[in-house]
């Protein structure tokens, strides 16, 4: 039978123990829910399932536009939720998308039917006929929505066609065509300077279209086999992917000079976007699936994601701060939220001012007229893909793929930094004994 004493002693322990006891789990507990949904905000990554041969993604008012070449339509995916809202069925091998934020009008080209579908971007229906422009386009669609015109390139030949928005139709005669580079690939629409920047993929250059004359005003030597391009207005720069060379070319769009050597990336660079407000540059790299971002002040990979199977198109939402990469081979897209891992310091590739390459000029006016878009879907299909550069689209003259490694990333650091989460965390419990000690020291 234990004395009185021996009965209490324990019981004053617990007591004096259970507040702080009680106090420490329910701190330890906010504390972890509020770590645990911070943390769950840094990587917020998905993958969405669409059409057959996700080919090209753009992104405007919070959607999501996917072409899916062999599936014959387009997905919308909602910012808001990543989910599919919308599968809106176009014409034969949908290539390119163009979305026009003043009439929130969504382009897309059917390469196959060298035809143009429109969407109704408030209610996802298809506005009429697809209007015929008599191209087969891979890559090259862009709009100037100050003039309202639509601009398509022909990924055979060397030429753009010009389509009026405002009535669905070629415009006529020499105004509807502009002669350019061969094998055109991205269009990129600079709208406070009227110009065009052209990727001829068939001869490694870019054609600065002037689109008041409907005339090329320099023609820019860049790398091997450029695809598709992006501009930073702010910074007045274009980037455009060399997917023959394994680089990122940078243009002065004020002086239209590269500025210093491209920029080596992974093996096959073809989708491109940019984040100007974070200075970021998103390239897919579809030999080694790979996402990487550059940093737009060193010129310097700072980060690279793994990918689904050949990664082709690129957009940046900003309304969620998120990357979207459609990936062709695995019929999904991947959105990859900001900030991204930057693994260690990387070394900035320095940039000098090179004067512009040779120009050359040619004259046109107005070309003929047709009517906007409906489509028809059908069962996926194989993706034509061109014989040594994967390029998706159409066919073409073969490019030949110069073999090159991909860009080593740094290794992440052996022991990862504590947030300030776990750093709160780990110090409630000594919090926690020293009170109780403090206690203990007091009812002695």
């Amino acid at each position: 039978m234990p004395s009185p004493g021996q009965g209490r002693q324990p019981r004053q322990q617990i007591v004096g123990l259970a507040p702080i006891a009680r106090a420490t789990l329910v701190c330890s507990a906010l504390l972890l829910a509020v770590f645990v949904q911070s943390a769950s905000h840094v990587h917020a990554d998905t993958t969405i399932h669409v059409g057959a041969g996700p080919l090209l993604v753009s992104a405007r008012t919070n959607r999501i536009y996917v072409s899916n070449f062999t599936g014959n339509t387009v997905s919308v995916i909602d910012g808001g939720t990543n989910t599919v809202v919308a599968t809106v069925a176009v014409g034969n091998g949908p290539s390119a998308l163009a979305i026009d934020p003043t009439t929130n009008r969504i382009y897309v080209a059917n390469s196959a039917d060298q035809t143009l579908s429109v969407i109704n971007g408030a209610t996802n229906a298809v506005i009429g006929s697809p209007i015929p422009i008599g191209v087969s386009v891979d890559a090259g669609l862009a709009i100037d929505p100050s003039t309202d015109r639509i601009y398509a390139g022909d990924v055979n030949g060397n030429t753009i066609t010009v389509i009026d928005g405002a009535t669905a139709t070629v415009l006529p005669g020499s105004a509807g065509t502009i002669t350019v580079g061969n094998g055109v690939e991205g269009i990129t629409v600079d709208p406070s300077s009227h110009r065009l920047y052209v990727s001829n993929n068939g001869d490694g250059t870019l054609s600065v279209v002037d689109t008041t004359a409907n005339m090329v005003g320099a023609t820019i030597g860049i790398g091997a086999a450029p695809y598709l391009s992006s501009l930073d207005t702010t910074r007045h720069r274009l980037y455009v992917t060399n997917s023959g060379s394994n680089s990122i070319s940078v243009i002065d769009t004020a002086a239209d000079t590269t500025m210093g050597a491209p920029i080596p990336v992974g093996s096959m660079p073809l989708g491109i976007a940019i984040n100007a407000a974070a200075g970021h540059v998103y390239v897919a790299t579809q030999g080694d699936n790979t996402l990487s971002v550059l940093d737009e002040n060193t010129g310097a990979v700072i980060a690279s994601r793994a990918t689904e199977a050949t990664p082709t198109g690129v957009a940046f939402n900003p309304d969620n701060d998120s990357v979207y990469v459609a990936d062709q081979g695995s019929d999904a897209v991947q959105a990859f939220a900001e900030p991204f891992v930057v693994p260690g310091t990387p070394t900035a590739t320095p940039k000098a001012t090179v004067s512009p390459a040779p120009t050359s000029t040619s004259t046109m006016s107005p070309s003929e007229t047709e009517t906007p878009t409906p489509g028809t879907s059908s069962t996926p299909t194989t993706h034509p893909s061109d014989t040594e550069t994967p390029t998706p689209g159409t066919t073409r003259t073969p490019i030949p793929m110069p073999s090159a490694t991909p860009i080593p990333m740094p290794p992440p650091a052996s022991t990862p930094e504590l947030g300030s989460g776990e750093l709160l965390l780990t110090g409630l419990v000594p919090l926690g004994l020293l009170l109780y000690a403090r206690r203990r020291k007091a009812a002695r």
